[in-house]
């Protein structure tokens, strides 16, 4: 009987109103609702400008004093970091000005980018309820952020 009484409510409603509640509130809205706000976190971080953390300032010696070239060889100061993304992350340095916000751009993007990609994994592997869980796991957790 109730859920025949929620089935008249719910087809009462306006049109539109049906049609906004089905998409927000599937699990494919949830999803982006939480990449959304993951993206939100990770500009939060990048905006202020703070100061270079240790181990970012010595790779951005080696990045900033060093050829192409000389970034495929062993690095100053005892950094490791796989030669496309020194050479991707100087290109960037050389197109912009050479500052905070230039250097931790390649990071930002690559943080950005796998947001949507743990989304298509867990849609793809994954229950469809378990797909808002993995992204807001993802999205939400403090050391991705």
């Amino acid at each position: 009987m109730q859920g025949e009484k929620d089935a008249l409510i719910y087809w009462r409603l306006p049109r539109f109103y049906r049609m906004f509640v089905g998409k927000i509130f599937s699990f494919r809205g949830i999803s982006f609702i939480l990449i959304g706000g993951g993206i939100f976190l990770r500009l939060l971080q990048f905006y202020p400008s703070r100061s270079l953390w240790a181990d970012e300032a010595k790779l951005s010696l080696n990045i900033l004093n060093r050829s192409y070239l000389e970034l495929a060889q062993t690095l100053d100061h005892s950094q490791v970091a796989p030669v496309g993304f020194l050479w991707i992350k100087k290109l960037v340095i050389q197109l912009l000005r050479p500052n905070e916000l230039a250097l931790r751009l390649l990071p930002l993007s690559a943080d950005i980018i796998s947001l949507y990609l743990i989304y298509h994994l867990a849609k793809r592997y994954l229950l469809p309820i378990a797909t808002p869980i993995a992204v807001a796991l993802f999205a939400l957790h403090c050391i991705a952020i």
